[in-house]
C-alpha cells in the first residue's frame, strides 16, 4: 500500500512537500522552511527515509532541508541520497560551518545517474527524473530557445565531501548558475501487486 501526506501546499506562510511511503520505502518530495514543524504536526515520522527529492533549487524547495536531516540524524537515519538539479548540494557547503552530520552520510544522486531512475527496480515505486529546460523567447522574432546547457562532465552519485579546493568551489558555481533553468519532474510508478 502506497500513502501519501501533502508536508506543506507551498501557500503563502506554508512549505512546499509532499511525503510519500510504503512499508519499505518513504520519500520526501521538496523540503522548504518549516517542513520539519509540519511534519511534527501532522505526525509524519522521518525515521527510515532514504530519498530527498527536490523539483527546482530554490529556498522554497529546499529551505527546511538542515532541519529535517539534523532531526533524521537524531532519530539514526545513516544516510539520505538528496536528488535534484546541479548546484542542490551546495546549501550543505554553506551551512557546514554551523550544522554538522555526524552520524548521517549524505550522498548528492545527479538527476540523470541510472538514466534518470531513483532506487532500485526492485522498489514499491519506480521513480524518474525528468528534466524540464526553461524557454525564453528571442524578443526579436519571438522564437523560442531551449537553455539546456550541455554539461561537459556528468558528475554522479558521490558524496558531499567531495568538493573542497578553490578550483571546484568554482564549478559548484557555475553548476549551480546553470540549475536556475532546470526544473525536475519525478514520474512515480507502483510497481505491480503479487497476488
Amino acid at each position: 500500500m502506497i500513502h501519501l501526506k501533502v508536508v506543506g501546499s507551498g501557500a503563502n506562510g506554508a512549505p512546499t512537500g509532499l511525503y510519500v511511503f510504503t512499508e519499505h520505502k518513504k520519500y520526501l518530495f521538496n523540503c522548504g522552511e518549516g517542513s520539519q514543524r509540519m511534519a511534527f504536526e501532522h505526525k509524519i515520522k522521518l525515521s527510515m527515509m532514504e530519498h530527498v527529492l527536490i523539483t527546482h533549487k530554490s529556498w522554497k524547495n529546499i529551505g527546511g532541508l538542515p532541519g529535517i536531516l539534523l532531526t533524521m540524524q537524531d532519530t539514526g537515519v545513516p544516510e539520505i541520497k538528496l536528488h535534484g538539479p546541479p548546484g542542490i548540494e551546495s546549501w550543505y557547503y554553506d551551512t557546514r560551518n554551523f550544522i554538522r552530520f555526524r552520524d548521517l552520510s549524505l550522498y548528492y544522486q545527479h538527476y540523470m545517474h541510472e538514466d534518470g531512475y531513483v532506487g532500485n527496480e526492485n522498489d514499491p515505486i519506480r521513480i524518474k527524473c525528468v528534466p524540464l529546460w526553461a524557454q525564453k523567447q528571442n524578443e526579436v522574432d519571438g522564437t523560442k530557445m531551449n537553455l539546456e546547457k550541455e554539461s561537459e562532465s556528468v558528475k554522479t552519485f558521490y558524496q558531499l565531501d567531495h568538493y573542497q579546493n578553490e578550483d571546484q568551489k568554482r564549478i559548484r558555481l557555475e553548476e549551480s548558475k546553470e540549475s536556475v533553468n532546470l526544473s525536475l519532474a519525478y514520474i512515480c510508478k507502483c510497481a505491480p501487486k503479487v497476488s
